[in-house]
This record gives C-alpha cells, sequence and structure tokens, in this order.
C-alpha cells in the first residue's frame, strides 16, 4: 500500500491576462504561499512582464502528486504560455484528462493585485502604500511568546532584530523558544544554527515543548510520567513546520546561508551564532560583518519576513563592570547596532553569583524601532521555557 500524507492537495495554477490568454503554469501543494510568498515578491523567477501583465490568478485541485507533474507538462505542451520555458517542445501527449475546475485566487483584500504589481516597478506612490498597511493584519509580525517584549517590541516584517550577550547566558534557548512558539502559531519557521548538532538542537526543543529535563532526554533517563509527554510532543512536532539547517559542505559561508534562506520560503528566519558566517572576499572582521549583516537586511527586504540573529558579546568586557549587565558599547561593530532594527541583550545574574536566582534572566531592550525608550523585562528560564515575569 502506497503511503501518502495526510491532507496533502496538489495544486496547479495558471496568470492571465486581460484577454484571458495563459501567461504561466505552475504547480504547488501550497497555493497562498505560492503566489503570495514567492510570486509577488522579489524572491521569483519570472520577469516581472509577466506580473505587469497578470489580470487574474486562476487556480485547481489535483489530488495526486504524480498527476500534479503530469498535467502541468501537457498544458503547457498544449497552451505553450508566454513565460513558460519547460514543456514547449514538438512531444504530443495522445491522453485524455478531466475539465479542470478553474477557481479564482481570493486575494487577502481589495485590489492586492494591483498593488502587488506596482510594488515590480522602481518607484510607488506614497498613497498605494499607506492604502497597503491599512489593509494588512498582524499575520506577519513574529513573537517571542514573552508578552511584556512583544507588547512593546513588535517584531515586523522586513525587521532585523539582535539578540546579543555572553557565552552561555542563554541565547540559544531563546532563540529556540522563540522559534518553536512562531511554528506553533502556523508559521514557517527556518533555523539555522552553525555551532550544534541537529539532534543536539532536537533534543533542546523536544525539552523545551514538554518540559522534560534535557539530561533526562540527552541520556534517555525518563520515567514512566515523561513517556507520555515526550510521544505526544513528537506527534506534534511532526506537524510543524519548522526547518532546521543542515551542516553540509561550507555550511558556515554567507553565499550559501542566503540561498538556502530565500529557498526556504520561510515567515521567518533565526540566525544562530552571527560571527561565526564566512565571508571569503573580506580580510577585515569589521567589514565582513558589515557586508553580512547587510545581507541578512537585503534578504528580509527581499521576502517581506523578519529576521532574528544571535551575536556573542566578549565575556571580558562586561566581567568586570559591578552589575555585569551588558550595554549597547559591548556590541564591537557600529554595523551590529546600525543595520538591526531592534537590539535586546541577555544578562543572567547566576552566571556571576551563585547566590542569584538560577531561573531569572534580564532582557535589556537597547533599542526599539516602534519607541526610543529603553527597559528591562524580567523573565523565568524553567527546563529551557521563557516566561515573562515583570518589567522594569
Amino acid at each position: 500500500m502506497l503511503w501518502r500524507e495526510e491532507n496533502m492537495v496538489y495544486y496547479l495554477y495558471r496568470f492571465l491576462n486581460v484577454n484571458n490568454d495563459i501567461l504561466y503554469i505552475g504547480r504547488t501543494n501550497d497555493i497562498k504561499r505560492r503566489i503570495l510568498k514567492e510570486h509577488f515578491t522579489d524572491n521569483t523567477h519570472l520577469p516581472k512582464e509577466c506580473y505587469l501583465e497578470t489580470e487574474k490568478v486562476e487556480y485547481t485541485e489535483i489530488e495526486y502528486e504524480s498527476e500534479e507533474v503530469a498535467y502541468e507538462a501537457i498544458l503547457i505542451n498544449r497552451y505553450r504560455p508566454k513565460y513558460n520555458i519547460q514543456f514547449k517542445d514538438e512531444g504530443k501527449f495522445d491522453t485524455n484528462f478531466p475539465e479542470f475546475e478553474w477557481r479564482e485566487f481570493e486575494w487577502e483584500y481589495d485590489r492586492q493585485l494591483e498593488f502587488l504589481k506596482k510594488k515590480k516597478n522602481d518607484v510607488i506612490k506614497a498613497a498605494d502604500i499607506v492604502e497597503y498597511y491599512i489593509s494588512q493584519s498582524d499575520v506577519g509580525i513574529a513573537v517571542t511568546g514573552i508578552e511584556g517584549i512583544d507588547y512593546r517590541v513588535p517584531i515586523l516584517p522586513q525587521s532585523f532584530t539582535l539578540i546579543a550577550g555572553i557565552s552561555g547566558i542563554g541565547k540559544t534557548t531563546y532563540m529556540l523558544n522563540i522559534a518553536l512558539r512562531n511554528a506553533r502559531l502556523g508559521k514557517k519557521v527556518l533555523y539555522i544554527n552553525l555551532k550544534d548538532s541537529e539532534e543536539n538542537l532536537f533534543m533542546r526543543i523536544i525539552s523545551i515543548d514538554s518540559g522534560i529535563p534535557l539530561k533526562n532526554l540527552a541520556m534517555k533517563l525518563m520515567d514512566e510520567q515523561e513517556w507520555n509527554p515526550f510521544i505526544d510532543c513528537i506527534k506534534q512536532f511532526m506537524n510543524l513546520d519548522l526547518l532546521m539547517y543542515n551542516k553540509n559542505e561550507d555550511y558556515w559561508k554567507l553565499e550559501k546561508i542566503m540561498t538556502s534562506s530565500l529557498q526556504s520560503n520561510a515567515d521567518l528566519i533565526l540566525i544562530d551564532d552571527l560571527q561565526m558566517i564566512e565571508y571569503e572576499k573580506s580580510n577585515y572582521v569589521k567589514d565582513k560583518m558589515d557586508y553580512v549583516l547587510k545581507s541578512i537586511r537585503a534578504v528580509a527586504l527581499k521576502c517581506s519576513i523578519p529576521i532574528i540573529g544571535s551575536y556573542c558579546i566578549l565575556k571580558n568586557q562586561v566581567i568586570n563592570r559591578t552589575d555585569h549587565r551588558p550595554i549597547l558599547t559591548d556590541l564591537e561593530y557600529d554595523s551590529l547596532f546600525k543595520y538591526a532594527d531592534n537590539i535586546q541583550l541577555m544578562h543572567r545574574e547566576s552566571f556571576y553569583s551563585a547566590q542569584a536566582e538560577k531561573s531569572t534572566t534580564e532582557i535589556i531592550v537597547v533599542k526599539n524601532m516602534v519607541d526610543s525608550k529603553n527597559f528591562t523585562q524580567e523573565v523565568c528560564c524553567v527546563n529551557g521555557v521563557y516566561a515573562g515575569i515583570k518589567n522594569e
């Protein structure tokens, strides 16, 4: 018996011009993401002329992937759409296929297609941007899951948020919390970690989600009360659209990371740690970091998504300070401040004092794109799960 993923739906879609001529035919298993997150952004392979000529987008559902692939080739071969390249040879398909029920793609708001076409031009009217802003929901906003942070520091589409702190302070755990929370909200999340193994990260995510101590998972010493939550967590985890970056050959190179980011079509990207990214064309760390951050900002703008990156502050810059709290000038390079819309610094007093509360972490907001006021949010971290305590 062939296995088929439950609830998987396949689509054929087509772009039509004002005369109902077919401009392009394609296929996908997520029609909304394909149209809104790929085609009508800068992350597309088609020329802008195709979109400027498009007056209508239609789609039809196909039950099986093999039929989807075959029907796409047959339809392209038969109708010869202007902007398709493949399958327009002299091949003949002597086969019958059903009458497709083409449905018009439903845009999220009135005149959305018109606005997206205008964005393909080099300039756009301010009035069109205002109309677009008013019509938008908060669906593109990412969350940390900490109410005091999310209310005052929204992580908006096209923004770059920097999370910084000394090594061992809990940046990766915080980033994993953010990745998991957004995936649970139905977002497609790409988590790029350049220092830990995928197996280690998987165990940490399961620990965060199930509440099972990481030590028990790593040593496989779970008791009877922990097995059921573990199994339930695994089942739920299979339904999340959480992507992990594979550490294949040259995984630390900027070009490969940017390519993977663009191809992921994610709603949110997290990069941990930024200083491990390599850019071979620059021998100077200062220039390298500037180019790396500029490239990350370009991806956020191109894909209209938020990106969050973590950075490790040198320990000797804060260890001799009386209160041990990191400050903005601890960031080594101007580019870290220049290209970040939001900056959160992490501090845990228990890192320096055995008498301090071990579960308490401070998140110090020193740059906020929507508010000039800095503030500190105390959070509690138990078994890797972050939760807000109070604001100062």
